[in-house]
């Protein structure tokens, strides 16, 4: 019976420390990947209809340890495309949040990007707001 006892509180002891340890890693972790992630100020500006929107002719640098990206733009206010075709024609308008802006990939990775890109005749213009979500 003594030696029961004594197991289970050594196997106690051992799952509380290594909980213990654990959480210290963790916490480490997350203030490593907090401090790594930069972006250049002024992405994002108040807007007292929709809460926020992007600055219109803004750009800058977004670091972070998972990727190195630059976001652009446009003096309309939403992200620039560098396969965006310069004539008109039937448009289509992307809005979502951080997905579809495409935080983490340079402007020409977006999938409006990619829609523009395969040529079909119709323009994707990207209005995504890192974000957004539906009360917007």
């Amino acid at each position: 019976m003594k030696q029961t006892t004594g197991l289970l509180v050594l196997v106690l002891a051992s799952f509380l420390i290594a909980a213990f340890s654990a959480e210290l890693f963790l916490r480490w972790q997350q203030r490593h990947i907090a401090a790594g992630d930069r972006m250049d100020q002024g992405l994002v500006r108040y807007d007292p209809l929709l809460g926020w929107r992007l600055t219109p002719g803004w750009q800058g640098m977004h670091d972070h340890p998972d990727f190195h990206v630059r976001y652009t733009i446009t003096r309309s206010g939403y992200r620039t495309d560098p396969f965006l075709p310069p004539q008109g024609g039937p448009w289509t308008a992307v809005i979502g949040d951080s997905f579809t802006f495409g935080l983490g990939v340079n402007d020409d990775e977006t999938f409006a990007s990619r829609l523009n890109r395969k040529k079909s005749g119709r323009i994707f213009v990207n209005y995504g707001v890192p974000g957004y979500s539906p009360d917007q």
